[in-house]
């Protein structure tokens, strides 16, 4: 097979693994966590503006990007204080009490920057022991594209290449279904895993490669990366909370 054939053709498995990406609604329980890694293939690495490049579509380029082989990992810190307030009620776009309903929220942000040139390939998390605790619903967030959440607001979020993209404007509102609580990873093969609402408790969440490179794919010029951590509530003082949360994240990128 053609050397420019092979990476294509490469390239397009891996996206069309990337691209099929939902909502898996995984249950607590006691999973395996490994750093994700990337097998280095048996070919030379191509420089970013190899001319073999040239006309893929973006998840197909960070795909033979990430794939060479070429590259390097960083470590960093994120940390989501505790909220020092409640859910500001009739402000920012939240509304007014109301129980049963998605009211108000909480948005927290933190960020990581890569060195220019930087694809991002794979992402892998871990969590110190902590007792994890929210009121009512939480949102995890990576570049506006949700990662995670203790409720099933999938459906009712844009999409962007099949992934769900956080905007509290389509949630505000909308009625609280207590059959669409649970655990819910985005992309096939993810894994995570905490307590329910207001119950202390450890948490863990591993993504596959194949969704952080759909996630890069969406913004090939983007080098800082953040994380949204979203809390949300429909009616009391002590909704939008949630505990101190710290975990370390090892970035792989491609250069």
């Amino acid at each position: 097979m053609h050397f420019k054939s092979y990476l294509i053709a490469s390239s397009i498995s891996v996206f069309l693994i990337g691209v099929m990406t939902q909502f898996t609604n995984c249950a607590p329980a006691d999973v395996e966590f490994k750093q994700a890694a990337l097998e280095a293939p048996d070919f030379t690495p191509l420089p970013p503006d190899s001319d073999l490049l040239d006309g893929l579509e973006p998840p197909e380029r960070v795909a033979v990007l990430c794939a060479q082989g070429a590259t390097t990992e960083t470590v960093t810190t994120i940390s989501f204080p505790r909220p020092t307030e409640t859910c500001p009620w009739n402000q920012n776009g939240n509304l007014q009490i109301r129980n049963g309903y998605f009211q108000g929220r909480i948005e927290q942000s933190q960020a990581f920057t890569l060195p220019p040139q930087s694809t991002l390939c794979s992402l892998s998390f871990d969590f110190p022991e902590q007792q994890f605790l929210f009121d009512d619903h939480f949102i995890l967030a990576l570049n506006g594209i949700v990662l995670a959440s203790s409720y099933n607001y999938a459906p009712m979020l844009e999409k962007m290449n099949n992934l769900p993209v956080y905007n509290w404007s389509r949630i505000a509102g909308t009625e609280w279904i207590t059959a669409k609580e649970g655990t819910y990873c985005s992309g096939l093969g993810s894994e995570c895993a905490w307590p329910s609402t207001d119950v202390p408790g450890a948490i863990r969440m591993k993504f596959t490669p194949a969704l952080i490179q759909s996630i890069t794919a969406l913004d090939l010029n983007r080098m800082q990366h953040r994380f949204d951590m979203i809390t949300i509530g429909d009616n009391d003082d002590a909704d939008c909370e949630h505990a101190p949360i710290q975990f370390r994240v090892r970035a792989v990128y491609a250069r």
